[in-house]
């Protein structure tokens, strides 16, 4: 059904006329500067080749990587000067990738195409085992391998902490093709559900791990399974509303010392403030719109020149008790948990 809609709606007329040429003129395609956070075995080869096959891509996975290409060790690498990779991407756009986490270049790209995938958090330390393996000679055992702080949490460390409701995209290795599908209609994209890197010899089998073992791997990684939920979560609520053709939007909020709930939203396409509303313990209690200045997260690029914010005080509230705090997007009925202060 997902793919039916998708194809329909890329069948449908557009009035823009930007791209209408004489039939004797070579179309040439728009490239799109996307950001791709590849996490280690998370379908990311599978994702980067389908972009190959689209534009000019940009690769960066280390010093010592021969896949790094030669633009990134110039600039990034021989003699680091980043504002002159900017001003390379400004008169050729490029889309960019590698083992790289996401600050690096955050400033670089427009939130809205700063794409990554997660993976069931067991899953992914088993296929990198196997990758260390069969690849770069590790011998050690299973155990010895997932114990090491190098290879926990590998997943929420390559977003730094960064709140994934507000990245463009968040893909699911589980749901690949789904979360392909998003993709292409939310940036105008016809990437292919290609298939590579797909599994290094077995070493290691999840299906074969002892409880105690999976007990282990789930404390010692606690915030990839909480990265992974919260991803998850995401996909399906965003699912939902592509499937009744319903715009997504962005979000993230807290309270702060003063009792004062703040935060941002935007779209993920388009310039139109987002309206919000507020329920306090289930009951609806006040509107906000995000259209106040943002100064969140410095090195990130956002939409309507960062008038994405908003704020409401929750004192008058505090007096009857606040168990819960809910936003919900006015048009489209969109919800966002918001966590509260464990003084509530």
């Amino acid at each position: 059904m997902i793919r039916q809609l998708f194809k329909k709606q890329l069948q449908q007329p557009s009035c823009d006329t930007s791209n209408v040429v004489e039939a004797n003129i070579e179309v040439k395609s728009t490239v799109k500067p996307l950001f791709f956070v590849h996490i280690p075995k998370t379908a990311g080869t599978s994702f980067r080749r389908a972009l190959e096959e689209m534009q000019p891509m940009e690769l960066d996975y280390g010093i010592n990587a021969r896949a790094s290409s030669s633009l990134m060790h110039t600039h990034m690498y021989d003699s680091p000067d980043p504002y002159a990779l900017k001003q390379v991407m400004g008169e050729a756009p490029f889309a960019l990738t590698g083992h790289v986490h996401l600050q690096k270049y955050a400033d670089f790209f427009d939130i809205r195409n700063i794409i990554t995938f997660v993976r069931e958090p067991i899953a992914q330390i088993v296929s990198h085992y196997n990758h260390y393996v069969t690849h770069h000679g590790y011998d050690g055992s299973f155990s010895k391998f997932y114990r090491a702080v190098p290879f926990r949490n590998v997943q929420a460390r390559y977003i730094n902490g960064f709140p994934v409701t507000l990245l463009g995209f968040t893909g699911l290795t589980e749901h690949y093709n789904d979360s392909l599908a998003l993709i292409n209609h939310g940036l105008e994209l016809e990437l292919a559900p290609l298939k590579q890197n797909i599994a290094a010899k077995t070493h290691q089998e999840k299906e074969t791990l002892p409880q105690a073992v999976v007990d282990e791997l789930a404390k010692l990684n606690q915030q990839d399974m909480r990265l992974y939920q919260q991803a998850l979560g995401l996909h399906h609520q965003r699912m939902a509303l592509f499937g009744q053709q319903k715009p997504w939007a962005h979000l993230h909020a807290s309270v702060n010392s003063n009792d004062v709930l703040h935060g941002c939203a935007y779209f993920a396409s388009g310039e139109e403030a987002v309206t919000l509303v507020v329920k306090i313990n289930g009951e609806e209690q006040a509107i906000v719109t995000a259209q106040e200045f943002c100064g969140l997260f410095p090195k990130f690029n956002f939409p309507r020149q960062r008038y994405i914010g908003f704020s409401l005080p929750l004192s008058k509230w505090r007096d009857v008790g606040i168990t819960e705090l809910e936003l919900v997007v006015s048009t489209t009925g969109q919800t966002y948990r918001v966590d509260l202060p464990e003084r509530f």
